[in-house]
C-alpha cells in the first residue's frame, strides 16, 4: 500500500489537524495534508463555511502536488499515470459550493451489504464522519468530502463516472 493512499482505490484519504483558532461553530479549519507515494507532503488548507455554503481549498506555496493530481487522477477516473494534467488557470485559493450530506454518519470501508460500495457512508449507526457533497462551481458534477477529526483523516471519494473529469481539471487549479 502506498502511503496516503488508503487500501481502497475508490477514496482518496489525506490527513487533518483541526485548527481550534481558525474555527466557530459556522466556520471550520484543517490543516491537511497528503502523503505521496515517494514519502513527500502536499499540505493544503482546508474551510468549510456552513454560513456561505462554501468549501475553501488554499495551497500551500513551494509544495508539489503532482502526486496528489495523479492519485485524484487514478481515483476518479482509473487510469495510472505519472503525468497529471496540466491548467492554465493555476490559483492558490479555490472556493466550491457545498451541500451537507450528513453529519455523525458512520463509514463502511469494505461495505455491510451487497448494495454497499467501498466508502459508503450512511446516518445509522451513528459515527463521527462529516460528509459533504462538493460541487465543481456551476455544474452539477461533484464529489463527497468525508472528514473524520476523531480519527484525524478526510476523503475525498467520486461520486459518478462521468464527474471525475470536471472535478480533476477543477482540483487540479489548486492543486498544479
Amino acid at each position: 500500500m502506498k502511503p496516503g493512499i488508503a487500501t481502497n482505490s475508490s477514496f482518496l484519504r489525506f490527513r487533518t489537524d483541526a485548527d481550534p483558532a481558525g474555527s466557530s461553530p459556522a466556520h471550520r479549519h484543517w490543516k491537511a495534508r497528503y502523503a505521496s507515494p515517494d514519502g513527500s507532503w502536499a499540505p493544503f488548507d482546508l474551510d468549510i463555511d456552513f454560513d456561505r455554503g462554501t468549501c475553501v481549498l488554499q495551497r500551500a506555496s513551494g509544495s508539489d502536488y503532482r502526486p496528489l493530481v495523479c492519485d485524484l487522477v487514478r481515483t476518479f477516473l482509473g487510469v495510472e499515470t505519472s503525468n497529471p494534467p496540466r491548467v492554465r488557470d493555476r490559483v492558490n485559493t479555490l472556493a466550491l459550493p457545498f451541500e451537507i450530506v450528513g453529519l455523525k454518519m458512520s463509514r463502511s470501508l469494505g461495505g455491510l451489504t451487497p448494495a454497499d460500495g467501498p466508502g459508503h457512508y450512511r446516518s445509522s449507526p451513528a459515527g463521527d464522519w462529516m460528509v459533504l457533497q462538493v460541487f465543481v462551481p456551476g455544474r452539477s458534477e461533484s464529489f463527497l468530502l468525508g472528514i473524520n477529526d476523531r480519527q484525524g483523516c478526510g476523503e475525498l471519494v467520486p461520486t459518478g463516472k462521468d464527474d471525475g473529469a470536471p472535478v480533476i481539471k477543477t482540483l487540479a487549479r489548486v492543486f498544479n
